[in-house]
């Protein structure tokens, strides 16, 4: 589709069949233009080399350690891919060259752990594209693939060489073999240092007991240039916590806080031969003075400074001697004001006084089972009757959300909600809309149970 004299089609046939062409003018209402048409069933002429079929990474060509190869070719829509096999230690340097008049080669180059993203690529518009691989930190297949653009159109013969330099020279440390979870080093909090360490071919595995709270250092430093990375990893291995950030001649991570109580894991990895040392520094947290110095699902037991889980069945799983209820399946804190409770909790009055807890959605007179359903400082009282969300407790209006009075109804005060009929309140769950007095006198009507 172009404004030249030219108009040339490229298409891999993918099936056996009759395939049409069709050619029409564009831009006015009648053509009278004479045109040649050629046609040609044969790959523009491309005779494939004898490296085929090896266009995908199952189909790939295997080479040798060092090879050369001055006969390969590239046809239309038919990328080319080789595989060489490396050992830990070794470097693996690669080209291609070819005549840029006759088309745009590029070169990828591929770890058998990740086949979607090129580790290394080459797409210059010269006739030579160079890829390379250094110091492999473990024994594995690699891939070269070889592409053209356009690669409908392209037709180009290229040699092709590769070329594997060096070995891992290496002494394994005396923690070897510390490569895996199960075998990891231990390292003693508060200090470890750890001295004339070796990476050999595989990552170094550390464990550090932390209690909530814990701050963590580590410094990893070696002599001269290398590839090296630190990374933390959570009790269960399945959360980096924090990754390694470079530095002169080594690298550092920190865990500013612990959010989990027993063994986290450091990994050491690079390339193979590097030679390095490990200081670990923990600093240990004095424990938690209130809930707000626990993680979100736990409380503080401040007897010890440890946060345990805040679900409970009754109040002898909750923390004891610090008046801490078992309130709809939750261990609850005193409060006089939200401030007094953890972020995004606020202060809510129950039957049993004020503690901290998840605000909710419902309103004021709105049905709920739990607490945690009602907005603000409201709990779910009345729940015979379906609940109510209010605030049980109040002494005054101003305690209450805009749509609701507090008002005294036998024994307690809680916020009501305002009506004008029994129309406005849950007849179904028998509420009904009845006077009462605000605490200054001024009368009101509010939706309530029948006592």
């Amino acid at each position: 589709d172009s404004a030249t004299d030219n108009e040339l089609l490229t298409f891999k046939i993918p099936f056996d069949g009759n395939w049409y062409f069709r050619v029409f003018g564009v831009g006015q209402a009648n053509f009278t233009n004479t045109y040649t048409l050629s046609v040609s069933t044969t790959g523009l002429g491309c005779d494939e080399d004898n490296y085929e079929e090896n266009d995908n990474f199952n189909n790939a060509t295997q080479l040798e350690a060092n090879i050369y190869l001055n006969d390969v070719q590239y046809c239309p829509g038919d990328p080319d891919v080789f595989k060489v096999d490396i050992k830990c230690g070794q470097s693996l340097d690669a080209a291609i060259t070819f005549n840029s008049v006759d088309g745009d080669l590029n070169l990828a180059l591929f770890r058998e752990s990740n086949k979607l993203v090129a580790f290394d690529e080459s797409k210059t518009k010269t006739g030579t594209e160079t890829v390379d691989y250094h110091k492999s930190p473990l024994d594995e297949t690699l891939f070269l693939k070889v592409t053209a653009h356009p690669p409908e159109s392209t037709v180009a013969a290229y040699t092709l060489t590769s070329q594997i330099s060096g070995d891992a020279e290496c002494t394994q440390d005396e923690f070897e073999p510390n490569d895996a979870k199960n075998s990891a080093t231990f390292a003693t909090p508060p200090v470890d240092d750890f001295t004339e360490l070796t990476l050999c071919c595989n990552e170094d595995w550390f464990y550090i007991p932390l209690k909530m709270g814990d701050k963590l250092t580590a410094t990893v430093n070696f002599g001269g240039i290398g590839n090296v990375k630190a990374r933390l990893l959570s009790t269960n291995t399945k959360k980096v916590l924090a990754e390694s950030e470079p530095i002169e001649a080594g690298v550092s991570l920190v865990l500013p806080s612990s959010t989990d109580i027993g063994n986290h894991y450091l990994v050491v990895e690079g390339d193979p031969g590097i030679t390095y040392s490990l200081n670990i520094v923990v600093k240990a947290n004095d424990g938690c003075k209130t809930s707000k110095g626990c993680p979100q699902g736990k409380v503080c037991t401040k007897a010890t400074g440890t946060c345990v889980d805040e679900i409970c069945e009754n109040e002898s799983s909750c923390p004891t001697g610090q008046f801490m209820p078992c309130l709809d399946g939750f261990c609850m804190d005193g409060c006089t004001y939200d401030a007094d409770c953890r972020l995004s909790y606020a202060c809510k009055g129950f039957a049993e006084g004020n503690y901290c807890g998840v605000p909710g959605e419902k309103y004021t007179g709105d049905a709920c089972a739990l607490f945690s359903e009602c907005k603000g400082s409201g709990s779910c009282y009345y729940k015979a009757q379906g609940g109510y969300c209010t605030r049980v407790g109040c002494t005054a209006n101003s305690q209450c959300m805009s749509d609701s009075s507090c008002i005294e109804h036998g024994n307690i005060s809680l916020c009501a909600k305002k009506c004008g009929s029994n129309a406005d309140c849950r007849q179904e769950d028998g509420y009904t809309c009845q006077p009462k007095s605000l605490p200054n006198g001024v009368p009101s009507q509010v939706c309530l149970p029948a006592l």
